[in-house]
């Protein structure tokens, strides 16, 4: 997608644990999701140079704290070298409804359990169509031509 564009993804790492630069605190390159390359491929990419390591910022950060970047910013974990240390967290991001996420919720979050869910919750895991699709329109995540959120409501759809 050709740069300036709208954000299409949301990201943040939630440290259970502290976060060190020993244990692999997560490294974000500051400005990357504004780079002139980002349209590119990333095998075209790779050209760039090398960025110093004093311009990579790390997410080092108590239990608790969270580091939060728009997706198209370049990140990725720190070496553990610890021996005794694990480091834990989790990885949540938000995207435009037409994009796919990185977990596939609807897969892991069965209908019995969705089922209970609030609406809202429901659509933000996947249950449910999206019809905003850039320069096309239509609807994704159709089930027999039907809206899985609706479906779920009627106790429609069952684990298998």
């Amino acid at each position: 997608m050709p740069r300036p564009a709208p954000e299409l993804q949301l990201a943040a790492v939630i440290a259970f644990v502290d976060f060190t630069v020993e244990n692999g605190a997560t490294r974000v390159m500051p400005g990357s999701h504004r780079w002139d390359d980002r349209g590119l491929l990333p095998m075209d990419q790779v050209l760039r140079p090398t960025p110093e390591p004093e311009a990579i910022a790390r997410a080092v950060m108590p239990a608790g704290s969270a580091v939060v970047y728009l997706g198209g910013t370049i990140h990725g974990a720190g070496a553990n070298v610890t021996a005794d240390q694990q480091r834990r967290g989790a990885h949540l991001s938000y995207c435009v409804g037409w994009l796919r996420t990185e977990e596939n919720n609807y897969l892991s979050i069965p209908p019995r359990v969705a089922r209970l869910l609030p609406r809202q919750a429901q659509e933000l895991i996947g249950y449910a169509v999206h019809d905003g699709i850039p320069r096309g329109g239509g609807y994704l995540g159709m089930l027999d031509g039907q809206d899985p959120v609706d479906l779920l409501a009627r106790g429609a759809l069952f684990d298998g």
